[in-house]
């Protein structure tokens, strides 16, 4: 794509609404009400200024609130309303001096950029602070008015975060959410084996889900009974169902016709989407008899009716655990972990990450890195050219240009595309209100209420409409603080557009393409994938509890890894450069092979030994090889150079001996030599590195990308 193609491409993404996405009405409703509370107490109390300054408080922390987090519901609301309340101190404080002021406000955005590393309510939050500086300075700033400021949008905060914890409260339903659309994934993986034996499992819900069960140890003890014990047999299940279905896994002497087998894939598809209702609703588990049945019949004691016993088993766990109430106490662990359940470190562990995390991004070649220095550039640059216009509220150019810019280009320039729009048709229905009906200041704080509630509804349609009401409801906030709407609405318009400008012109200057990164993405996966396979044929070596331990941690990386390329590609794709580095085809081949390896590894996984059998000698040097050859494929990879996978074939030629192996382990075993011989095709320099000269751009970024 080229820049005019990667513009219209970004514009059409930043414009589009997501259909029937409106936020829960009681929760607006609630958010509403606190955002009312919060500006007529100040009102109330001291007067039409302060009630203005609540109102704002009480707005950026409503928005917060509606960010999903797996922590408790108070959590995001309460940072957010402490930090905004420092952050107007200090803003005030240093207000009166220019250098001083953008010295700060330079620190506070390049912390920003490098902020979203710790996930996506972190850079939220930390925006919503830069925005707060900017704004609170234009006030008079003694100290005493600074710390009377700071107390009055803090006070404005917390009545949101106090409403939270309010009926209606849910406090576990976004928890039961991903977890129940990760069952309906498997039930449908299941449907979809039962047509086609060789169908790859989508992880991106799963991945959702062992992050909901990562709680406090607060949240382990308190968590619904519903919940619990739920992920670990369908995680258990997923590699069952692949074993079932493939023939490589389930041959003649297995005793297990292809028509049996489909039979209880469909057992196991109507047991999950039972479970997975039964997990979003908070009810209980209602099983036909048909399926009742067929989960308390019993088996015969070959392979292919071992692994029918398992899944029977595993899914009459997880009905038991999705019917609860089971004691909670015996649940965790010492390790931390109990039927998929981690533990989250302390706060003091936590913050100790997030500095490692924040370290990690300061090279040359990290996104959030050149995304911190652009913004940290755009803010000074922004704050002197708009207080050097004649349209005062200078700070509205830098603010809109923090609030757009983003780490990857297609978010950025989408979010300028939506800027516009939004602040467009929201000052012009603001601007008429106001000429027409010239409201008095009650009538104008209460549609700003109402603007405010429109933004809360919003928050999952799409950022356009966020931006409407967001916009109606700063103008409607000047007006009330006594300024003419005649001179804010292009004031409005000059300045949005001006951050805009800015925004669109540092990622042009200083960009983060994706493309540069797809090669090293692309050995990051295949790294996780066969140090999945690895990890599953250690299993075979050590059948014990922490090599299953050990096998769960390489899952959820090989799925992190999948998800990491997937999202990179998908960037990748709206770039405006002349050649993507990968071609589509070669794009294509190697995901089809690393999906292939994954499947076989699943086939493997389903037949492992249980904890305490008799040790397979031929597994230890297979292991060993995948996980050496899973570096040096990386390596290679990164490095333009094709990968090998001599010390695995090698490796596999003793696992496929008669006299050692089972035939199943032998079949899956020939299945993985050719899997590993199509992703060393795939993975060829030729393919791998395309057009290297023109992949993108000629920028610092690019330079180091293909020179590493």
């Amino acid at each position: 794509m080229h820049w005019i193609s990667g513009l219209k491409a970004a514009a059409r993404a930043g414009l589009h609404l997501q259909r029937n996405r409106l936020c829960p009405p009681l929760l607006v409703l609630r958010a509403t009400a606190g955002l009312a509370f919060a500006g007529l107490v100040g009102y109330w109390l001291f007067g039409l200024a302060a009630g203005v300054l609540a109102l704002f408080g009480g707005f950026m922390t409503g928005i917060m609130a509606f960010q999903r987090s797996w922590r408790p519901d108070p959590v995001i609301p309460l940072v957010t309303a402490l930090t905004m309340g420092a952050t107007t101190f200090v803003g005030y404080l240093t207000g009166d001096c220019l250098p001083l002021f953008l010295a700060v406000a330079a620190v506070w955005t390049f912390l920003t950029g490098l902020s979203w590393a710790l996930g996506p309510n972190s850079g939220n939050i930390a925006v919503s602070n830069v925005v707060v500086l900017l704004i609170t300075v234009t006030l008079p700033n003694t100290f005493g008015y600074a710390l009377s400021q700071a107390a009055l949008i803090t006070a404005g905060s917390l009545v949101q975060v106090a409403l939270v914890l309010l009926p209606p409260a849910k406090r576990w339903q976004w928890h039961r959410t991903v977890l129940a659309d990760a069952l309906s994934a498997e039930a449908d993986y299941a449907r979809r084996l039962g047509a086609n034996p060789s169908a790859h499992f989508t992880p991106a819900l799963f991945v959702k889900a062992c992050e909901a069960d990562t709680l406090s140890p607060w949240q382990a003890r308190h968590q619904p009974a519903g919940l619990r014990d739920v992920r670990g047999p369908a995680e258990e299940i997923r590699p069952i169902l692949a074993s079932l279905a493939d023939s490589a896994a389930n041959g003649p002497e297995n005793d297990l016709p292809p028509e049996r087998a489909r039979e209880m894939l469909d057992v196991a598809a109507t047991a999950l989407d039972a479970v997975s209702h039964a997990v979003r609703h908070a009810s209980p588990v209602s099983l036909s008899p048909e399926v009742a049945a067929a989960l308390t019949q019993p088996s015969p004691a070959s392979a292919g009716r071992v692994a029918c016993t398992r899944l029977r088993t595993l899914l009459h766990d997880m009905v038991e655990a999705a019917d609860g109430p089971h004691p909670a106490g015996n649940r965790v662990a010492s390790d931390g972990r109990s039927a998929g359940l981690l533990l989250r470190p302390s706060v003091t562990d936590q913050f100790k990450q997030a500095l490692r995390v924040l370290r990690g991004e300061v090279h040359r070649d990290s996104p959030l890195l050149r995304l911190a220095v652009r913004s940290t550039v755009v803010i000074v640059i922004g704050y002197l050219i708009g207080y050097s216009l004649p349209y005062g509220h200078g700070y509205w150019a830098p603010m809109v240009a923090v609030l757009i810019m983003r780490p990857d280009f297609s978010q950025t320039y989408g979010r300028v595309a939506s800027r516009f729009a939004g602040n467009l048709f929201g000052v012009i229905t603001a601007s008429l209100i106001l000429s027409l009906a010239h409201p008095g200041e009650f009538t104008t704080g209460f549609l700003m209420v109402v603007c405010g509630g429109f933004v809360f509804l919003f928050m999952e349609t799409g950022y356009l409409a966020v931006q409407a009401a967001g916009s109606a409801f700063c103008i409607l906030g000047l007006v009330l603080a006594g300024e003419s709407w005649q001179h804010a609405m292009p004031a409005r318009f000059a300045l949005t557009l001006l951050g805009g400008l800015l925004a669109m012109a540092s990622y042009a200057l200083y960009p983060a393409w994706e493309t540069s990164r797809l090669r090293a993405r692309l050995a990051d996966w295949i790294e996780a994938a066969l140090d999945y396979a690895a990890a599953v044929v250690h299993q075979y070596a050590e059948p014990s509890e922490r090599s299953a331990r050990r096998t769960l941690d390489a899952v959820t990386a090989a799925r992190t890894a999948r998800l990491a390329w997937e999202q990179a590609v998908t960037r990748a794709t709206d770039e405006p450069v002349r050649h993507h580095g990968l071609a589509p085809a070669t794009i294509t081949a190697v995901e089809q092979a690393i999906a292939e390896v994954v499947r076989i590894t699943m086939l493997l996984e389903g037949n492992l030994p249980a904890a305490g059998s008799v040790p397979t000698p031929t597994a230890v040097p297979l292991a060993g090889a995948l996980h050496q050859c899973a570096h040096d494929a990386a390596d290679a990879i990164r490095n333009d150079r094709a990968p090998t996978w001599e010390p695995v074939q090698n490796a596999l030629t003793a696992w496929n001996n008669p006299d050692l192996a089972t035939p199943t382990t032998q079949r899956v075993g020939r299945l993985l030599t050719r899997a590993l011989d199509n992703l060393a095709a795939a993975g060829t320099p030729s393919s791998v590195a395309g057009s290297s000269a023109s992949c993108c751009p000629k920028d610092g970024n690019a330079r180091a990308s293909r020179s590493s």
